[in-house]
């Protein structure tokens, strides 16, 4: 398996679809103990993608320290197996789970099934939701992406590029990032390939992905502190 410390070389999107099926993984040095997270990727894509690698290289930005063990989204027996093996570890601050589109779906099943205790899920730009889960969920959601839900839930933080809702009573909130398409490019929807690819490494797709990597943080946190 291919381990990097980040910050990581960022790539296109095109690689997200034709690179190495076999998982990754990324260590982000930071402040504190690390976050251990299984991340799956999207539908089709390849552990280690676009996507990903900004996420990445915004986490070392923000000096969220954590490592990251990256799977497809069809590779559930393979996910539980790296949160069982940081479970037996006492170097994690908190165990995750988060995924892209339908690795959000993957996130939620293993949540419900694995034998560890999950601290917490996130996922970006998936529309699968689940109420009855008693563990904190914070939704990712691109402005212009076409699974952005329907919400109808107080505002409570807002900035240039980010706005937080939260349900109240709940542990679900659902942080919508400004002008932020499928895969939280700065970008507008539909877009040419060559459009996509010069929106991945936008100075305004950056400071997106990098004020989402600081909500994280503070999601972090205040698991932490309850």
């Amino acid at each position: 398996m291919m381990e990097h410390t980040a910050p990581v070389m960022p790539i296109e999107g095109s690689i997200s679809y034709t690179g190495s099926p076999e998982p990754v993984c990324f260590r982000v040095l930071g402040d504190g103990e690390p976050v251990g997270i299984v991340w799956f990727a999207g539908s089709s894509q390849m552990p280690d993608n676009e996507l990903l690698r900004r996420l990445v290289n915004s986490m070392h930005t923000v000096k969220l320290s954590a490592v990251i063990y990256a799977v497809k989204s069809n590779d559930i027996t393979l996910g539980n197996q790296f949160l069982e093996e940081m479970d037996q570890k006492s170097q994690y601050r908190l165990l995750m789970v988060g995924g892209h589109s339908a690795g959000g779906a993957a996130c939620l099943k293993v949540a419900k099934d694995c034998k560890v205790d999950i601290d917490a899920i996130f996922t970006v730009n998936s529309i699968c939701t689940d109420t009855k889960l008693e563990i904190p969920r914070m939704y990712i959601i691109g402005e212009n992406d076409n699974a952005k839900p329907k919400l109808k839930v107080p505002k409570v933080l807002e900035d240039e590029y980010t706005k937080l809702y939260t349900i109240e009573d709940s542990k679900e909130s659902f942080l919508i990032a400004s002008d932020g398409d499928h895969s939280l490019r700065n970008c507008s929807v539909p877009a040419t390939n060559e459009e996509k690819d010069a929106a991945s490494i936008s100075e305004a797709t950056l400071n997106m992905n990098i004020v989402v990597a600081k909500r994280i943080k503070k999601f972090v946190k205040h698991i932490d502190a309850s």
